[in-house]
């Protein structure tokens, strides 16, 4: 099954060269072996933080409710994913155009352009590759989509009126006042993960 996943992946990488405008794709220079090699490396690095992060949220919650997972966030989510990237080696980050803390916000061009690849798998039903590599000059990213994937993730990204409880709201609002995190839905486009694999 990962085959079939990566083979699409190096086809639709192929066959989209005009909205990556001023960078080379991976496809264009690497072999097919070294991009599934690649394509593994990225799922594995961004799997393990994924899985330290939920983990973690997941005891705060059990500890002290969602306000304290939201304080535990705002203190410890960016030094937490930083130490998966130093232990594996490599640049690590977390981006989204609705981030929650001002430092996961999107300003490359490059890393825009991902967005919108992203964005248009997750509408593409029949698409179902939601990572991919992207090479710019010499240098290789990983981008993979990060989506509201448990109920746990609405009680601090969902709905203000219906999912998120009012303390949590407000503890929100404190630690980020300028939070666009918030009104997702199941399913939905959380964010991606980038790896500099070089």
């Amino acid at each position: 099954m990962k085959k079939y996943l990566f083979l699409i992946t190096i086809i639709t990488l192929s066959i989209v060269p005009s909205l990556f405008s001023g960078c080379q794709q991976a496809s264009n220079s690497i072999s097919n072996f070294n991009q599934n090699e690649l394509l593994i490396k990225g799922d594995s690095i961004t799997t393990s933080a994924q899985q330290v992060l939920l983990r973690r949220v997941a005891e705060k919650i059990q500890l002290s409710g969602t306000t304290g997972a939201v304080e535990y966030c705002n203190e410890q989510a960016i030094p937490l994913t930083d130490s998966v990237a130093q232990h594996f080696g490599y640049i690590l980050s977390r981006l989204s155009i609705k981030n929650r803390n001002p430092k996961n916000a999107i300003h490359l061009s490059e890393d825009k352009n991902a967005w919108t690849e992203i964005e248009k798998r997750m509408q593409d039903e029949n698409d179902i590759t939601k990572h991919f590599i992207i090479q710019y000059n010499n240098d290789l990213y990983y981008y993979k989509a990060i989506t509201i994937a448990m109920p746990t993730c609405l009680k601090c990204h969902g709905d203000k009126e219906n999912d998120i409880a009012s303390e949590t709201l407000q503890k929100i609002q404190v630690q980020y006042p300028d939070d666009k995190a918030t009104g997702y839905k199941m399913g939905d486009l959380r964010g991606m993960w980038k790896v500099k694999l070089n």
